[in-house]
């Protein structure tokens, strides 16, 4: 589930983008 923690990651350094 590599997506999903590029996506956490992504979340984590921007935050809550979605």
């Amino acid at each position: 589930m590599e997506d999903l923690e590029a996506f956490r990651k992504a979340q984590r350094s921007d935050g809550p983008a979605t």
